[in-house]
């Protein structure tokens, strides 16, 4: 079905099945501005924004409490940007935000990816994802090798304590022998001399 429209050098007519559909989207780039990261062995929020520009990841201790994420997207166009994020592993969707900062605290000890997308003023999203590996270390008492080196430990104490005791009985059993030999060799004795 075509439209039909009056214009001023006469009357246009299109087929709307004919445009294609828009897939203009944003190329503008998300950088990282800023990273701190709270250090429960200093009892201090730390500017670790250079080392993390070399790693290019992000590695929580099992004291540290947080951290915080400054990004931009290079957009320089009129009008505001929106941000979004997603922790993988950890959220579901999408999380939306209006500000270029994230606080993230309180994730469970495994290995995370945070993505972080930027919408531009023109309402399209970039095609670039930034992705940061997240790594939160788990107290060294909650980790595999020392439940089992704990493990292991235990059984080497509970064999000890049996062979321990069963020496123990050994001895007291030779030693009940020997009482039994002894009062035994002095009842024939006694036997004998009557």
């Amino acid at each position: 079905v075509s439209q039909v429209f009056g214009g001023i050098n006469g009357i246009n007519a299109f087929n709307p099945r004919d445009f294609v559909q828009d897939t203009f989207s944003l190329s503008a780039p998300i950088r990282i501005i800023r990273f701190n990261q709270f250090s429960g062995k200093e009892n201090k929020l730390l500017d670790v924004t250079d080392t993390f520009m070399v790693t290019k990841r992000i590695i929580l201790e099992p004291n540290d409490k947080f951290f915080n994420l400054e990004f931009q997207l290079l957009d320089y166009r009129d009008g505001g940007s929106s941000f979004a994020y997603q922790i993988e592993g950890y959220d579901a969707d999408w999380n939306y935000i209006k500000e270029n900062t994230l606080r993230v605290s309180g994730l469970p000890a495994g290995h995370y990816i945070l993505k972080i997308k930027g919408q531009g003023s023109n309402g399209q999203w970039s095609q670039q994802v930034l992705s940061i590996p997240v790594e939160v270390k788990n107290h060294f008492y909650k980790q595999v090798w020392f439940l089992a080196f704990m493990i292991i430990l235990f059984l080497l104490f509970v064999i000890l304590i049996i062979r321990w005791r069963t020496k123990n009985l050994l001895i007291s059993k030779q030693a009940l022998e020997r009482t039994v030999n002894s009062r035994t060799e002095q009842l024939k004795n006694s036997l004998d001399e009557k």
